[in-house]
C-alpha cells in the first residue's frame, strides 16, 4: 500500500503539468518523473521478491525486457543492486545511507549507553524510535539478557498509533502537523487491542500528555507490551525511548509504575547529553 501511494503521488506530479496546458514545456521533467517512478517500483519490486532476473522482473511491471536490462545495469554499475547468477538483489549502499541518515538524527554515542544501561536494568528490548512521513522508525536497539526475538528490524516503518513510542511522539507533535498524519495513515487494527478510531487517539494522546508515558498493551504484537517517554531538543520532540517485553513480564506495577520511572530517567539522561552535544 505504501509503494502505490508513493507511485500514485509521482504520477500525479507527470499528469500536473499537462492538466495547466505546459505539457509540451515539461516534456522532458516528466520523463525524468518517470524515470524516477520506475526506479522505484523496481528497487521495492526486488525487495519484495528478494532477488529478480530480467524476465522476471520485465513480466512483473510490464515493460520491455532491453528496458528493463538497461535500469538492471545502471543501477547496478552505481552500486545499488548486485547481481548473482543472472539475478539482481538489492545492495548494501541503501544500509551506507541509512546509517549516514542515523547519525544526523541521533549519534550512537549520545543513546547508546543509555539504551544499554536501560536493557540492562529491565532485561528486556531497549529503543529509540522518530517519526518519519507519518510512520514510527526505530533506529536503535539494545537487548536485555532476557528480551526475545520479535519480528522487527531497525528502520522498519511501523504505525505509530499502534506504538508506545508512536503514541509518545504524536502526543507531543504540534497538533497541524497530527492532524496531517492522521488524514494521511489509515489506523489499521492490527490486534484486538489497537486503538482504531481517532477519537480513541486523540483521547489517549491527551492521557499522555498529562502523565508524561504512554503504553502499547499489546496493540502492535499480541503478547508484547511496551512503554515509552518522549525525547525533546530546543523544546522540539525529536523521539521516543521505549522498553518492550512480554506481557507476563510487564505487568502491575512494574508495567505501570517500575518501567515508566526507568524510562524518564534514561529520557532525562539522553536529553542531557543532546544539550551537551548540539
Amino acid at each position: 500500500m505504501a509503494l502505490t501511494a508513493h507511485l500514485d503521488l509521482c504520477r500525479s506530479l507527470i499528469l500536473l503539468p499537462a492538466s495547466y496546458g505546459y505539457m509540451d514545456e515539461n516534456a522532458t521533467y516528466s520523463s525524468e518523473v518517470k524515470t524516477a517512478v520506475r526506479v522505484f517500483e523496481i528497487i521495492e519490486t526486488i525487495r519484495e521478491k528478494n532477488e529478480v532476473g530480467v524476465t522476471e522482473l520485465a513480466n512483473e511491471l510490464d515493460i520491455a525486457k532491453s528496458t528493463t536490462h538497461r535500469y538492471l545495469t545502471t543501477m547496478e554499475q552505481a552500486e545499488y543492486l548486485i547481481k548473482k547468477d543472472d539475478k539482481y538483489q538489492l545492495s548494501l549502499k541503501y544500509l551506507d545511507h541509512g546509517v549516514y541518515k542515523r547519525k544526523q538524527i541521533l549519534p550512537w554515542q549520545i543513546i547508546g549507553q543509555t539504551l544499554k544501561q536501560l536493557s540492562s536494568e529491565t532485561s528486556e528490548i531497549a529503543w529509540f524510535t522518530v517519526e518519519e512521513h507519518g510512520k514510527g522508525r526505530d533506529i536503535y536497539k539494545s537487548e536485555g539478557d532476557r528480551a526475545i526475538t520479535v519480528e522487527t528490524w531497525i528502520g522498519q516503518a511501523k504505525p505509530l498509533h499502534a506504538l508506545a513510542a508512536g503514541k509518545a511522539i504524536l502526543a507531543f507533535t504540534p497538533q497541524d502537523r497530527v492532524r496531517e498524519i492522521l488524514d494521511t495513515q489509515e489506523l489499521e487494527k492490527i490486534t484486538e487491542q489497537t486503538i482504531s478510531t481517532r477519537d480513541a487517539l486523540l483521547a489517549e494522546l491527551e492521557e499522555i500528555r498529562e502523565k508524561g508515558v504512554a503504553f502499547n498493551d499489546e496493540e502492535y504484537t499480541k503478547g508484547i507490551r511496551s512503554v515509552a517517554a518522549p525525547v525533546f531538543h530546543d523544546d522540539d520532540v525529536v523521539g521516543a525511548v521505549s522498553v518492550s517485553g512480554p506481557a507476563n513480564r510487564m505487568r502491575g506495577d512494574r508495567y505501570r509504575q517500575e518501567l515508566p520511572e526507568l524510562v524518564l530517567g534514561a529520557v532525562n539522561e539522553v536529553e542531557l547529553k543532546m544539550q551537551s552535544t548540539f
